[in-house]
């Protein structure tokens, strides 16, 4: 490899898609190969690097999304990458990649491709972990798109769902309603205070929230922080801190099953669906998600995401819906996704 320090074992497998590690825009990642993590794999410090052939239907452009922890690099064989959003960059020595050459707590990229015509295309993916937190995944969309925010479709590169395999939800056409507290601590207000819990989340929403915003999807942050995301209402040049969010919507149910639901944040967050009972909590970071009172879950957490999926029976129809995130330093984003319970995807509402 031309680099003496680096030393190492190498492991063959496959995998359908690739969504490894706790981190990006969908939940329910596979897991590692059982013989590389029987080889000391993955904790830092380790490269996974991936090769296949897709299948495009049709000529036009595609946009492709990376969410890695840390750097990745991408190239389509035969397409050409014209233009790109978020962390990473056009390779100027080679017009089919793209890449994040540097450590970061995620790459968030869109990469759109022009493709000649329908048919075969071979890609290759590499992600690398440095240390700390790790996760890389992959997905795609048909059209051109600059946030992940701005598309609903967007499916893990490799994932095939048959029609009608599961329903996902989604919300009315009037879309988010989203408030949010004034950034920053007033150091003449002695109640405008550091946002580290949620006591002080709500406390802030309740003295400081300004007219209400609305969005087509709720997948919205400070973009500083948080390439691809859409800039929460009182968002402003430069990295904010200590302000809470509150979203509210009607959740339409179309079929009458058990669902999932995944709300992700930076800091904290919570879901609340009005009258209805969640049943229990797949997962949250640090194991903190709780049901209290049944109608609610929330994860209060200082966290680069709270990563929290809570499972709940509903029956077709609408329902009052609210998430909310606080953010105490660092990044920042609300996001929240939800399909029938076994769904390979969960789409952001």
């Amino acid at each position: 490899m031309g680099t003496p320090e680096f030393v190492g074992n190498t492991v063959d497998a496959t995998s359908q898609v690739l969504n490894h590690g706790n981190g990006g825009l969908f939940g329910d990642p596979i897991p590692y190969d059982p013989a590389a993590e029987a080889d000391g794999c993955c904790g830092n410090n380790f490269i996974l690097l991936s090769a296949a052939h897709i299948n495009i239907p049709s000529a036009g452009r595609y946009t492709f999304g990376v969410h890695s922890d840390d750097g990745f690099a991408l190239r389509i064989r035969g397409a050409t990458a014209v233009s790109l959003s978020g962390g990473g960059q056009l390779d100027v020595a080679d017009p089919e990649a793209v890449l994040f050459p540097g450590v970061t707590g995620d790459s968030s990229t869109r990469a759109v491709y022009e493709f000649p015509a329908g048919g075969e295309y071979r890609i290759e993916f590499l992600w690398f972990e440095n240390g700390g937190g790790e996760n890389g995944e992959l997905y795609a969309v048909g059209g051109s798109f600059v946030n992940d925010g701005d598309t609903p479709f967007w499916q893990l590169v490799g994932m095939v769902s048959p029609a009608g395999s599961y329903e996902a939800l989604g919300v009315d056409s009037a879309g988010w309603s989203v408030v949010s507290s004034d950034p920053g601590v007033d150091v003449n207000d002695p109640n405008d205070l550091e946002l580290n819990d949620w006591t002080a989340g709500f406390a802030d929403l309740a003295a400081r929230s300004g007219p209400a915003q609305v969005y087509d999807f709720l997948n919205v942050g400070d973009p500083d922080t948080n390439a691809g995301v859409l800039p929460f209402p009182k968002n402003a040049a430069g990295d904010q801190n200590d302000f809470a969010l509150k979203a509210t919507a009607k959740l339409v149910v179309p079929k009458t099953g058990l669902y999932r639901l995944q709300f992700n944040t930076d800091d904290g967050g919570y879901m609340k669906i009005a009258g209805q009972s969640f049943s229990s909590i797949i997962r949250s970071d640090q194991d903190r998600g709780v049901i209290d009172p049944p109608d609610t879950v929330t994860t209060d957490v200082l966290s680069g995401d709270s990563k929290t999926i809570a499972e709940i029976s509903l029956n077709a129809g609408t329902y009052d819906i609210e998430a909310g995130m606080f953010e105490r330093g660092g990044g920042a984003f609300l996001r929240v996704n939800g399909a029938s319970a076994g769904a390979p995807v969960l789409p952001v509402l």
